[in-house]
């Protein structure tokens, strides 16, 4: 994948991200006290991750084209952690 095609795909992702969290955020406002804390504690790990995708995402367009393959490369692996991380989240509290 090319590099304007894999921050395509990031910046992509992100947004749904985003959205999924304002969806999980809604829920946590209707959900019982401790079903609320869990869900916040939650929300405000994956706004955490979110923001360090966005700003990989920075380090991604800043770069220049020698230094891309080495930092998509390290990117990818954080990349498949904060995507389990949300996919084990939300099937967590879609139940």
């Amino acid at each position: 994948m090319d590099r304007k095609a894999f921050m395509n795909t990031l910046s992509s992702q992100i947004t749904d991200w985003q959205k999924e969290l304002t969806d999980l955020s809604a829920r946590a406002e209707q959900a019982g006290a401790k079903a609320k804390t869990e869900l916040q504690s939650q929300i405000k790990d994956l706004n955490s991750r979110v923001d360090d995708a966005q700003s990989k995402l920075k380090q991604i367009q800043a770069v220049g084209p020698d230094a891309w393959e080495d930092v998509r490369e390290g990117f990818e692996k954080s990349w498949t952690e904060m995507r389990s991380a949300f996919k084990n989240a939300l099937a967590r509290f879609k139940h």
